[in-house]
């Protein structure tokens, strides 16, 4: 009786692992809880001869999915034709503060403790798909057209946070911005 318990107690915990771990479907690597399961790989900054991958997990400057072909993501300067040069190998947002005298510090720099979307009363949102990079601004073509950011600017998260002026249009600083 006590073996038959524990083998249903052991298939049990598997199930549960199997779920809350398992292999994110987009990056195909393994997914724990807590991370984003909607991980946006494939946008970059692609200006004044600049190349870098930019995740919505806080990671920039490091392809983990091999978008590019290679892990290292920051390129000066960038031209398709050229062998290009990295600059940086991996980056990533660190958001330090001090909290009732206790100094707390967040890192994303080849892997991340951030997830994409707001925080709503100290908890992290359920994935959408919607949580992805937007981008805005000129500087490159692709396949010889023009970017056209008609896309990302009809849907700016300016309800997320994402900077627009007193217009409600999306606010660039800069010649490009994500």
């Amino acid at each position: 009786m006590r073996i038959k318990r524990l083998i249903v107690f052991l298939v049990i915990l598997s199930l549960v692992t199997a779920v809350t771990w398992g292999v994110n479907s987009r990056t195909g690597k393994m997914s724990s809880p807590g991370l984003a399961l909607i991980l946006d790989t494939t946008s970059f900054l692609w200006v004044n001869s600049i190349l870098c991958v930019i995740y919505n997990n806080g990671n920039f400057g490091f392809d983990d999915a091999g978008f590019l072909g290679k892990t290292d993501g920051f390129y000066f300067p960038f031209a398709s034709d050229k062998d290009d040069k990295t600059v940086i190998y991996a980056a990533g947002l660190w958001v330090g503060a001090k909290v009732n005298n206790e100094i707390r510090v967040a890192i994303a720099e080849y892997s991340s403790e951030f997830t994409p979307g707001p925080m709503l009363d100290g908890e992290a949102q359920t994935d959408r798909a919607g949580f992805r990079v937007y981008k805005i601004g000129g500087g490159f073509e692709v396949d010889g057209t023009p970017y056209d950011d008609s896309r990302d600017r009809a849907a700016w998260p300016a309800e997320d946070g994402a900077p627009v002026d007193e217009n409600g249009v999306p606010m660039m600083l800069g010649n490009q911005m994500c």
